[in-house]
């Protein structure tokens, strides 16, 4: 019997990210021969995968922050109450591997420990983003560069030391094969495919974007449709609306509500708009990891419009299964396309929903992620 530590920045419950439906995902599949030691946030007690062990991230000052070469995502954990007591409960354990979930938890792995890192982003590569692409001060840009630059550092650090790294997306699994000089899987998010296997109702001209509206990347993309994509649409003569459907969207979100843009905020069922959409759009310039939106539109059978980088990271680029979206008159182009074309549009949702059962399942993506984890089990 195999002695696993899993540690992750998030509970698995409730599946309201990606980020949760990953480890729920994970966790739900995971195989005879496995003793897990379950280690996630206060807050999460009930549920399928209950925790064995809690904690609370620790409180940061902005002078030891600004005195420190740990950036503050980390120092969080690291200067938890709950840090030393997570690492005693570690090493009573004694595992023969500790799953790190999330870059932020390292600070709980005990000096020595043979670690496995599930990245879902690169955490680094994100704050890049943020600092290039969102509106601030000179004195917050000034901050927001070096705070990326101190977890680049940081996590390169990270990433070389582990034992093993578990990637989620195929760009990502190619970025950190070239930082740790050798082979790294890419296992994907993945879907229930029995979940999202809907009836179809699309109405005509809806198009549908979800996601966790208080993130960047999604924000980033919300502003790009409405204020760029939509108003070219109408140009050609489209009338129908976007459904914007997520939680916490900012104020910057509710205000874009209008006759052709309706923003759900958090919703009880998201299939219903699934089930409603005539296309699934999804332009994200920002971001890495698996964009869980995209392969759970084509679970739902929904046709996707989405950036030729998003489909490089699923392994799916130049399939035909995705429409692209790179450009602005392209996206208009393709969803324009799929709207008035039905025999695209059904050819495009079931494209979609084979390969998301045949490769984006979580029978198939839990499977390869404990596949990976017995090859760093002595």
């Amino acid at each position: 019997m195999a002695r696993i530590v899993f540690i992750s920045t998030f509970p698995p419950e409730p599946l309201m990210s990606g980020f949760a439906m990953r480890i729920f995902g994970i966790l739900d599949s995971i195989p005879d021969g496995f003793e897990l030691l379950k280690i996630y946030p206060e807050g999460m007690q009930d549920g399928k995968f209950p925790p064995d062990v809690t904690f609370a991230p620790g409180a940061v000052s902005r002078m030891r922050e600004f005195f420190s070469l740990t950036p503050r995502t980390l120092l969080k954990y690291n200067d938890s109450p709950d840090r030393s007591r997570i690492i005693k409960a570690v090493e009573q354990f004694n595992p023969d591997l500790v799953i790190v979930s999330g870059i932020h938890v390292f600070p709980f792995v005990p000096s020595g420990a043979r670690v496995l890192y599930d990245s879902h982003n690169i955490e680094w590569h994100l704050g890049m983003l943020l600092y290039k692409h969102q509106r601030a001060s000179v004195l917050v840009k000034i901050h927001r560069h070096i705070t990326y630059m101190k977890l680049r550092r940081r996590e390169l650090q990270l990433v070389r030391s582990a034992e093993g790294v578990v990637a989620c997306s195929k760009t990502d699994a190619d970025y950190f094969s070239s930082v740790r000089e050798e082979h790294v899987a890419f296992v994907p998010n993945g879907v229930d495919t029995d979940y999202w296997d809907i009836p179809r109702e699309p109405q005509p001209g809806v198009i549908l974007f979800s996601g966790d509206m208080s993130y960047f990347p999604n924000i980033n993309s919300v502003h790009f449709i409405t204020q760029e994509i939509l108003p070219l649409l109408k140009s050609y003569g489209w009338t129908g609306k976007l459904i914007v459907c997520g939680k916490n969207p900012s104020q910057s979100i509710r205000s874009l509500e209008s006759d052709s843009v309706m923003i759900t905020g958090t919703v009880d069922d998201l299939r219903k708009y699934y089930s409603r959409a005539e296309v699934f759009i999804a332009p994200m310039r920002i971001g890495s990891g698996t964009p869980l939106k995209v392969i759970t539109a084509m679970a739902a059978g929904v046709p996707v419009v989405t950036t030729s980088r998003i489909a490089e990271s699923l392994g799916i680029l130049d399939t035909g299964i995705v429409l692209q979206a790179d450009q602005l008159e392209e996206a208009a182009r393709s969803l324009l396309k799929v709207m008035n074309d039905r025999a695209l549009a059904d050819q495009c949702s079931r494209a979609g929903k084979s390969l998301a059962c045949e490769k984006f399942s979580w029978s198939v993506a839990g499977g390869s992620f404990w596949k990976q984890v017995k090859k760093f089990i002595r």
